[in-house]
């Protein structure tokens, strides 16, 4: 007769979930309180910028200079959230940052900023005519800004302030002014919001009214002779009256 030995046989523990791979860390999202806009100029020559740092982070690493695509390396700059660059030259500027964890250095953030500090080059303004008798007169303007670019110009006459872009002309027409003397002052901006300002000066007069021509109908003639002679024709009535009695009395 056959016989069985039986024997329990254990199942196999489930094996734990593999453990996520580690990766490096995205490219990190840059702000800056200094230069918000990376399209925009600034006077501001101490840009700083902030990020966010998660728990694995072990390392941050930045570098500010005039390539759009550098890599600021490997060495550590410390566990910091944000940098503030002091007296930074003029000109466009990138700033780039990456951070590292247990898988290495992760992806590069590239942020643009642009620095203009100086005022446009003095302006020039001047009358495009002499007729002091033109009550809206002519300026032509122009300024330069080797940086930025002039952005527009601000034109104050007449207690009255007006803002106007160049349409390539360079002529600015005044609205119109009373007559008397007047003083204009013009302000240039370039586009980090540096300013030079100019003055002109403007004597208005106006021309003498010419006389007034008043149309006189026959009847209005009639009537004004007859009101300016009125006593010379009481008395010659009265000497031919007076001449007719003595004649036939």
């Amino acid at each position: 007769e056959a016989q069985f030995n039986l024997t329990s046989v254990g199942v196999p523990p489930t094996a734990p979930p593999a453990a996520p791979a580690v990766v490096t860390p995205a490219a990190p999202k840059v702000s800056s309180e200094t230069h918000p806009d990376q399209i925009k100029w600034y006077a501001n020559n101490n840009p700083s910028f902030s990020w966010a740092l998660t728990k694995d982070i072990t390392g941050v690493n930045v570098l500010a200079d005039r390539n759009p695509n550098s890599n600021p390396g490997t060495k550590s700059d410390g566990m910091r959230t944000s940098y503030t660059f002091k007296d930074v030259d003029e000109g466009a500027w990138y700033f780039h940052i990456r951070l590292k964890n247990s898988a290495g250095w992760g992806a590069i953030t590239h942020f643009g900023f642009n620095i203009d500090t100086e005022a446009p080059t003095a302006i020039e303004a001047y009358f495009t005519d002499t007729d002091q008798s033109n009550i809206r007169p002519t300026i032509k303007l122009s300024a330069t800004d080797t940086m930025s670019g002039v952005d527009y110009y601000e034109i104050y006459a007449n207690n009255t302030t007006s803002t106007w872009k160049d349409d390539g002309t360079g002529q600015y027409q005044l609205d119109t002014l009373p007559a008397g003397s007047h003083k204009i002052n013009i302000t240039a901006y370039d586009k980090a919001g540096n300013s030079v300002s100019t003055e002109l000066f403007r004597n208005v007069v106006l021309p003498p009214e010419a006389p007034k021509v008043v149309s006189v109908s026959a009847r209005d003639e009639l009537y004004a002779w007859l009101k300016l002679n009125v006593l010379w024709i009481i008395i010659i009535f009265l000497i031919t009256l007076l001449i007719i009695i003595l004649i036939y009395d």
